[in-house]
């Protein structure tokens, strides 16, 4: 259980390393042309580790049809509102705004799939809607002015696409739900859900650039690719894969709850880089914000 918990622990730790990382690139690429780029690297060691490990027979051609709806609705529209968020309110507020997909999921779940709803995770929707509300009205101290805290843009329109990127999370989760819990190989059904994300992005180049690609911004410098692919690594190829680990081995819902800790364990990341200590209504949202995730992630 040990190797579980630091499994999930470093998930986070990847997690969080990719959400500071992507709200550098994806303020100079753009949303749309970040994701496109993260996912181009990411594909790659995906479909090597998914040859070698993976079950391609394992989802069968439901299971195939399912992953890929759900693709389109969780990575490729989800994604690009998320990375569109990041870029707008910066890693640590986008971060815990994020953690209503968990609720949103259990809502889905109980709705369409006629799962249990039970009072624990009733508390843990509370605390996260908490957790989100301090976060907002006092994550930030008055005057904060680095890179990492500055808005782009309105705070509520911040606030709306992050909330509808994780609704988009949450319809791609469900639509998942029952291919995995038929026996798909979770690795191979994460490469096939990127791939089509990734065919979708690549569709997009066919648009008018007024549809698109208005808010690209930098062009792509060395600097900015090696951030836009090690953003990837982080979050795809080593905490997925971490991650996958950790659930082979150890209690589903304590590493769902560990691994959910990333908005907690974001904090002194950024406190780290910008040697400012992020104000006390930060590590509150964050700590309500975690403590639902794991309420939520223990009851399933």
């Amino acid at each position: 259980m040990f190797l579980a918990l630091l499994a999930a622990f470093g998930t986070a730790t990847s997690w969080a390393t990719s959400s500071i990382l992507s709200s550098v690139a994806v303020r100079h690429f753009g949303a749309i042309r970040f994701a496109r780029t993260r996912y181009f690297f990411v594909i790659i060691p995906m479909l090597l580790l998914t040859w070698w490990i993976g079950d391609f027979a394992s989802m069968g051609a439901q299971g195939y049809l399912l992953m890929a709806v759900s693709g389109f609705f969780g990575i490729f529209l989800g994604d690009t509102l998320l990375f569109s968020g990041v870029g707008r309110l910066g890693p640590r507020l986008s971060h815990v705004i994020f953690t209503t997909a968990a609720p949103m999921v259990e809502l889905l779940s109980w709705a369409f799939l006629g799962t249990e709803f039970s009072a624990l995770k009733l508390l843990g929707i509370l605390l996260i809607t908490m957790g989100v509300m301090i976060a907002i009205l006092f994550g930030k101290r008055q005057g904060d002015v680095t890179r990492f805290e500055n808005l782009h843009g309105p705070l509520w329109l911040g606030v709306a696409i992050m909330l509808a990127a994780a609704a988009f999370q949450a319809i791609g989760t469900v639509i998942a739900k029952p291919v995995l819990d038929a026996g798909a190989d979770p690795l191979t059904a994460s490469t096939w859900r990127v791939l089509i994300a990734l065919v979708f992005y690549a569709l997009l180049l066919l648009a008018p650039r007024a549809w698109t690609r208005g808010g690209d911004h930098g062009p792509y410098t060395t600097n900015m690719t090696l951030i836009a692919f090690a953003s990837g690594m982080a979050g795809m190829a080593i905490g997925m894969t971490l991650f996958l680990y950790a659930l082979k081995i150890g209690d589903p819902g304590v590493v769902s709850a560990v691994a959910g800790a990333s908005p907690l364990v974001q904090l002194p990341l950024l406190w780290i880089i910008t040697r400012q200590a992020p104000a006390l209504g930060a590590w509150a949202g964050s700590g309500l914000a975690v403590m639902g995730v794991a309420l939520i992630s223990i009851a399933i």
